[in-house]
């Protein structure tokens, strides 16, 4: 996910996640998003841009934007 929200860029540094990690609250306006495609939950209209992730075969991780 990109590691700010949204609504006015908050670092989403302190964000916590909710629902056995399946959801990612902002704790700066308690924005919350869905962690699979990144839509607003409560704050219809907001999506998180989401990343494809892969790691290399030596153990690297890269971002597939």
């Amino acid at each position: 996910m990109e590691p700010r929200c949204p609504h006015i860029q908050a670092a989403l540094t302190t964000a916590v996640q909710m629902s056995n990690g399946t959801m990612l609250r902002c704790t700066r306006h308690n924005f919350i998003f869905s962690l699979s495609d990144g839509k607003g939950v409560n704050c219809v209209g907001l999506r998180l841009k989401a990343f494809d992730v892969k790691e290399s075969q030596d153990g690297r991780l890269k971002v597939q934007r």
